[in-house]
């Protein structure tokens, strides 16, 4: 796979380019809000877009999942590492299931007032629908991220037919570097690993020259890989569109192709 940018000066830009692409900057979209975008939720008590992180978040933060010019409702929910990925989902002992419905109906009922004039305001809609959600999450929250309950792998029962594993990172490695000993970053190769979702396993697309430096063979822009993934979940890339500043935007702008041999 190759990008558009290099080094240390564009890690923001170029991590940005590998999760999203439609717009710049901050307009860009982050894949998984275009997903949400062309499909819909699956799950009316959980989240459609999940980020998980680490310790700490990349550089660049938030910027790199961004809804960007999408309606706020497509933005995604960020779990977090440790015993509470999800803060704040459990009521207080003091507060009773029946108290906390009471509350969020009354807050909805204010909200939904003040955004009466507001119809544009998605920020404030999403914040609505966010209260519901986070209620019906108490329970299916908690066992979505309660990894002890998982018995098998998702091979061996049968859910990596319908689920598409993409694993990489936003450079490769040049075999030099700029200050001396050791590496340092380049965009015009880097491998990323698929499997699952229609994917054909054991094999090889694509070659990096003998220097270790750049995609020689089979060599697919990260737009490529937007249009493969987006075509194993059952969308044409051509045809998720969004009308941004008199403008259709489409999630890999006016570029990109499925990588054939990836499912052939």
């Amino acid at each position: 796979m190759r990008l558009s940018q290099i080094g240390h000066r564009w890690q923001v830009r170029t991590r940005q380019e590998f999760f999203s692409r439609a717009g710049s900057g901050l307009a860009s979209v982050a894949l998984g809000a275009w997903v949400t975008y062309g499909l819909g939720a699956a799950s009316e008590n959980l989240p459609t877009f999940v980020v998980l992180l680490d310790d700490r978040e990349p550089v660049g933060g938030p910027k790199n999942w961004s809804s960007g010019f999408l309606p706020a409702t497509y933005q995604e929910t960020q779990f977090r590492n440790g015993d509470t990925p999800i803060p704040h989902l459990r009521n207080p002992n003091q507060v009773s299931a029946v108290q906390q419905r009471s509350k969020l109906d009354f807050l909805r009922e204010l909200n939904e007032r003040s955004g009466a004039d507001k119809q544009d305001d998605t920020e404030l809609e999403v914040r609505i629908r966010a209260y519901g959600l986070a209620f019906q999450m108490r329970a299916a929250g908690s066992e979505a991220v309660d990894l002890s309950r998982e018995s098998d792998a998702t091979k061996s029962r049968g859910m990596l037919e319908e689920t598409l594993v993409v694993w990489g990172g936003e450079f490769g490695g040049t075999p030099f570097n700029e200050k001396g000993d050791g590496r340092d970053h380049k965009p015009w190769g880097s491998s990323i690993r698929m499997a699952g979702g229609g994917v054909k396993g054991g094999r090889t697309s694509g070659s990096i020259d003998e220097n270790g430096l750049r995609a020689v063979v089979h060599s697919g822009h990260v737009h490529d890989i937007h249009v493969s993934i987006l075509d194993a979940l059952g969308l044409d890339h051509e045809m998720v569109t969004d009308l941004h500043n008199g403008r259709p935007e489409r999630p890999t702008v006016t570029a990109g192709k499925i990588i054939q041999e990836l499912f052939a």
